[in-house]
């Protein structure tokens, strides 16, 4: 007898099933959903893969959104898309989080690109991390997040909690030493970034890097409860916006992030 959830993934599946697209797409299951250890309010997070003429295709990604919104009985639904030269750009630059999906996703629809990336990353990650490069990329997607214009609080939040989660990982890579693998992609688990920055960390860490992190946890909770955040909810993002902009002396990264 299918679970609950086994059988929403079912509806999804059969829905995905029927989608058309100019090249195959695939979808990968990750984050805590995957890993098992997520909380009432963990979201499930996909990584679709698909050919950039697909990607432009409003009328495609709507119908993979739409196909996964049987999800949302459970929990709310987070869907990021990349195309696979991209996502085997990033491999090689050991990006956090394609190598948390290829470390730890699952393959939920499709066949064939995922497997052979994730060996692909089995030969990659035998190389020297290049810390410059993926310290430069970060740095690039920072800019990016910074540059959006929100249409509402729940876009806006968003965007603060990838903005500081990206300067978060970047002061590690530069002030921490001998990264290992797993500390890497552990820096795209919000419970396990936090965890490692305040235990393992500790010796490097600043008032204002400290500072960060408590604004960031705040950021990361307001988003996981925002279902059923009502009233309450503008005052709280307004009192985070506060908040980071009183501090004085973050670097120059973390100036002007709003």
């Amino acid at each position: 007898m299918q679970t609950l959830q086994e059988g929403i993934f079912t509806l999804a599946y059969d829905k995905l099933y029927r989608i058309k697209s100019y090249k195959p797409f695939e979808i990968i299951f990750y984050g805590s959903r995957a890993r098992g250890d997520f909380t009432e309010f963990s979201d499930y997070n996909f990584y679709l893969l698909a050919h950039p003429t697909d990607q432009l295709n409003s009328g495609f990604v709507n119908e993979i959104a739409h196909a996964l919104e049987y999800l949302e009985s459970e929990s709310a639904v987070s869907l990021v898309a990349g195309d696979v030269d991209s996502f085997q750009m990033r491999i090689k630059l050991f990006d956090p989080t394609v190598i948390h999906v290829c470390e730890l996703g699952k393959l939920f629809y499709g066949d064939g690109e995922f497997i052979k990336i994730c060996q692909e990353w089995q030969e990659v990650k035998k190389r020297p991390l290049q810390i410059d490069s993926l310290i430069s990329f970060l740095e690039n997607r920072y800019k990016f997040y910074k540059s959006l214009s929100p249409r509402g609080n729940k876009e806006d939040i968003t965007r603060i909690e990838r903005i500081l989660s990206l300067n978060i990982q970047i002061w590690i890579l530069k002030n921490i030493e001998d990264i290992s693998l797993t500390e890497l992609y552990y820096l795209d688990i919000p419970s396990r970034m936090l965890s490692l920055a305040r235990t393992v960390y500790r010796s490097n860490s600043t008032k204002e890097f400290d500072l960060m992190l408590s604004i960031y946890e705040e950021i990361h909770k307001l988003k996981q409860i925002l279902r059923i955040i009502s009233t309450d909810y503008k005052e709280k993002i307004e009192k985070i916006k506060d908040s980071i902009s009183q501090i004085q002396d973050l670097s120059k990264i973390l100036e002007n992030i709003l």
